[in-house]
């Protein structure tokens, strides 16, 4: 299952995957104590290509990580790139998920490592608004850009020394 579909399905209000738990689990219908089913279960699910336990785990733990990367940049769409770059980066490499930590810190380490390289590009290309004028309050430059083309003066005047350079040739 390609991103696009688990983020698809991640975004419907699908049913809470469940059909991954065997017959010997101690659940009696597939869903854990408290109601759902556990993150290492859907990871394990997910590992075996099922995109909605994909979905489910990440729709789990955008909102935190989501509120973390917000505080880094301080702007919504940069935050949902990251966000969606960072769920995208684990879903191509779940299979190297080694299980050390739980699934939400992992992803919130990818999605904060994503958050600090936009920064960091960010830093080396710096991005001033052309279109921003400095208020009387406010302290910087004011990016302002002459028109360089000619004003309807000097194209009345070149025009008219053309006429004149005209008449003088055909006489």
């Amino acid at each position: 299952m390609t991103f696009r579909a688990a983020s698809k399905e991640m975004t419907n209000s699908a049913p809470i995957w469940r059909s991954h738990l065997s017959d010997s689990s101690p659940c009696t219908d597939g869903v854990s104590e408290n109601g759902r089913d556990s993150d290492d279960e859907l990871l394990e699910a997910a590992r075996n290509s099922d995109g909605r336990a994909f979905a489910e785990l990440c729709r789990r733990h955008t909102d935190s990580i989501q509120k973390r990367i917000f505080r880094m940049l301080r702007n919504r769409e940069d935050t949902e790139d990251v966000l969606q770059e960072a769920i995208c980066k684990a879903f191509v490499h779940l299979q190297c998920f080694r299980g050390t930590c739980m699934f939400s810190v992992w992803l919130t380490r990818i999605a904060i490592n994503s958050a600090l390289m936009l920064m960091r590009k960010r830093r080396l290309r710096p991005e001033i608004s052309y279109d921003q004028r400095a208020d009387q309050d406010q302290v910087g430059p004011t990016w302002e850009f002459p028109d360089r083309s000619p004003n309807p003066e000097q194209i009345y005047v070149k025009r008219e020394a053309i006429e004149r350079m005209s008449v003088a040739i055909n006489r």
